[in-house]
């Protein structure tokens, strides 16, 4: 192989430029070097949960996954050049397939955390979104008019697509060998503590039409929502002026008490 790296320092960067495989240089916040450092950041993540010890299948997985990243990195370097075959997406996806098939089907979003192996798991799978959107950026550069000559082939984006799905599964199984539940989202409507404010808030635009455009209302109930949809408008409408009147009743009421206890010079309920 030879000595592929005699020099670390070469200070031809200073500028503020960088050198691409093919020898051609560019400015480091080009598209395309900010993905390879997308990229090298979501290698450095993933050896990162590989330390944190892995049941020795996942590790060997996510040794071949960085080998891979490797391989993309270079080919998003050289220009031009192939370096990522199809039969390493293939190979993703089928050890996807075989993770999620160990587990029982996920009906919840679940929050990202457990085990410190499965958290950075989650971690690796948010790091892989970005560099996919990263290279979406050059391939979107590549194919404008004008733009580069050489395209980006499609495994680039099809492998780190299901990186991040392989990623999140990962995250799963990571918390079920350690024996930790994942926690779920809760949808904010079923906590007791905003049923009133909803109530409130859909009774108001009831009222008040300014405030929402549509005609399509929600009503916070004990265990969710129930959505009704008004067809008739002028139902709607008396409703709205019975409670505007019952509204102006109320305020009118709450002013006469008050002036007459002014009279009577007592402020007491």
């Amino acid at each position: 192989m030879g000595h592929r790296l005699t020099a670390i320092s070469t200070r031809t960067g200073d500028a503020g430029t960088t050198g691409l495989g093919d020898g051609s240089r560019c400015s480091k916040t080009a598209a395309r070097i900010h993905a390879l450092g997308e990229v090298d950041e979501l290698n450095s993540h993933i050896g990162l949960l590989r330390a944190a010890g892995l049941p020795a299948a996942v590790d060997a997985l996510l040794l071949q996954v960085q080998h891979d990243l490797f391989d993309l990195g270079g080919e998003l370097s050289v220009p031009g050049m192939s370096l990522l075959k199809a039969e390493q997406v293939q190979a993703l996806d089928e050890a996807l397939q075989d993770c999620n098939s160990r587990l029982p089907p996920l009906a919840e979003f679940i929050l990202p955390g457990g085990t410190p192996a499965a958290a950075q798991a989650h971690v690796c799978r948010t790091v892989a979104r970005r560099a996919e959107r990263a290279v979406v950026a050059v391939a979107d550069e590549a194919a404008a008019p004008g733009g580069a000559a050489v395209l980006l082939r499609p495994e680039l984006l099809q492998y780190l697509n299901r990186l991040s799905d392989l990623l999140f599964v990962l995250a799963r199984t990571l918390n079920r060998a350690g024996k930790h539940h994942n926690t779920f989202f809760t949808d904010y409507r079923n906590l007791g503590i905003l049923k009133n404010f909803q109530r409130f808030k859909c009774f108001g635009c009831l009222l008040y039409p300014n405030h929402r455009k549509s005609p399509f209302y929600s009503f916070v109930c004990n265990r969710g929502c129930f959505m009704f949809w008004c067809k008739n408008q002028q139902t709607v409408d008396i409703f709205r002026k019975f409670g505007q009147c019952f509204v102006t009743f109320c305020t009118l009421n709450f002013v006469c008490v008050w002036i007459n206890r002014i009279q009577q010079k007592s402020f007491l309920f």
